[in-house]
């Protein structure tokens, strides 16, 4: 259950070595993120190369410090290459690990040129592409036009916003999505669509944090959302929630309880769900119809009272969705998606 990131816009440049905790040993290292620094068009793929084959690598590509602790753990890889592709105008950093000693951290700033022909909302009802306007971090990844959260691998942490904040005073989304099991074992965790303030980098916990909040039980894993409001859509039973349930989360609080099962309808069934969630400036309504059974009604609806607006400290936010899996995995898919406020 846990993460990865990306983004684009404007003219900036820094390139800095800094040391971050614990201390560098002052072993030279070779560690490298490319491009340099400088202004780029939107799409830009940087690429974090590890100083060796054995070498963990930490990184952050949202201007925060990269972190190895149980409370943080930074997205990471082992020697070669990773690649992520920026959207919007960000900071990488990376630092890496070997034979005990730790580098110095790399630290790089990058300003992104918006796409002139970037959607102002998202409209994604024949799937996803590349332009999209789709920031995606963490394990999150395209699959054909498929915005894939987690790929069916334990431990993992997605997450992929629109770059462009929309207005959530009042709003209408649908989407449809697909989990899908790995062989015959128990499906987790699950995943949620989330409103919040902080920026189209923004990932939460693995596990249990569905890559929103802090995971309930595994460790101490801390990574949050603040300044948010998410609805759950959950495959697992952390602390009794039940292995079907959904729910409204704020400021990237643990997405467990409270929440409502879902005795007529099956996460774990493999079917394709369409999702409604309906905002009318108080109240945060929630449809969930299972399209694999014929002439479907709703299998779920309950409405939440909320004020968004107050609660992300803004009346426009980033909107999008969080995704993660633990000890269990599935593969977690939106399909399609529109948004209108």
């Amino acid at each position: 259950m846990r993460p990865s990131r990306s983004v684009f816009a404007g003219v900036v440049l820094l390139v800095s070595m800094a040391c971050g905790s614990p201390r560098s040993t002052g072993k030279s290292e070779t560690l490298t993120v490319s491009p340099k620094a400088g202004s780029y068009p939107s799409g830009l793929v940087v690429t974090i190369t590890a100083p060796s084959a054995d070498a963990v690598v930490y990184y952050t590509t949202d201007g925060s410090e990269p972190d190895n602790t149980a409370q943080i753990l930074s997205p990471n890889f082992t020697g070669g290459s990773h690649a992520v592709t920026l959207l919007a105008s960000t900071t990488v950093k990376a630092f890496s690990l070997a034979g005990g000693r730790r580098s110095s951290t790399v630290s790089v700033t990058y300003s992104i040129i918006p796409a002139s022909n970037q959607p102002l909302t998202p409209e994604f009802s024949a799937g996803f592409t590349a332009d999209s306007n789709q920031q995606l971090n963490g394990d999150a990844a395209l699959n054909g036009t498929r915005l894939q959260l987690t790929g069916g691998v334990g431990w993992q942490s997605g997450s992929s916003f629109f770059v462009t904040p929309v207005n959530v005073q009042s709003f209408t989304t649908t989407f449809a999505f697909q989990l899908s099991p790995i062989g015959t074992t128990q499906m987790a965790d699950g995943f949620t669509f989330t409103v919040q303030n902080v920026g189209p980098f923004a990932l939460g916990s693995r596990g249990g944090g569905l890559g929103y909040g802090a995971e309930p039980i595994e460790g101490t894993y801390n990574s949050k959302i603040d300044r948010s409001v998410a609805v759950k859509f959950d495959t697992f039973d952390d602390v009794g929630e039940g292995d079907d349930s959904i729910g409204v989360f704020t400021n990237g609080s643990s997405p467990t309880v409270p929440a409502d099962t879902l005795p007529g309808a099956d996460l774990h069934s493999g079917h394709v769900f369409a999702a409604q969630i309906t905002y009318d400036g108080m109240n945060l309504s929630v449809t969930l119809t299972d399209q694999s059974v014929p002439a479907p009604d709703p299998t779920f609806t309950k409405s939440y009272s909320i004020d968004i607006p107050a609660t992300i400290g803004s009346t426009t936010g980033y909107v999008g969705f969080t995704g993660a899996t633990g000890g269990f995995s599935s593969v977690q898919e939106i399909l399609t998606w529109t948004f209108s406020g």
